[in-house]
């Protein structure tokens, strides 16, 4: 999504986080390093951190990978703030690609890239509304 910003030269950031404490502080998943960086993008500094209720307010939108995530978040997060809580795919989960092979890493890359550049779109049609 930092690539798409950068792309599009949309000023914002872009973090990452889980929902749990798993691999707090540890870089990305090699294959996920080995993908991105095949496609010109640097994730080798990326470290995983799990998603705090400050982030809640401190950004104006939170994505998803999954129904589970969000059901969680929701259940996190106070309802005043449940509108920035969305999922990147409206009509499906993305498949964790972790117990599989490189391929399946380059393949949810594919999966999530024009969905990423799609909501990177639609950023910048809000910010164009006056």
């Amino acid at each position: 999504m930092q690539d798409v910003f950068r792309t599009l030269g949309i000023k914002g950031t872009v973090e990452s986080a889980g929902t749990a404490n798993f691999n707090v502080g540890q870089p990305a998943d090699r294959r996920a390093i080995e993908v991105a960086s095949s496609k010109g993008i640097n994730i080798r500094n990326h470290r995983a951190r799990q998603i705090s209720r400050d982030d809640f307010e401190r950004f104006d939108l939170i994505i998803v990978m999954e129904k589970t995530h969000q059901k969680s978040l929701e259940a996190m997060a106070p309802k005043s703030v449940h509108h920035k809580i969305r999922r990147l795919l409206p009509d499906g989960d993305v498949p964790d690609p972790y117990f599989s092979d490189e391929q399946a890493f380059r393949d949810v890359f594919n999966q999530l890239l024009p969905h990423c550049q799609s909501l990177g779109e639609e950023l910048i049609r809000k910010r164009q509304k006056p």
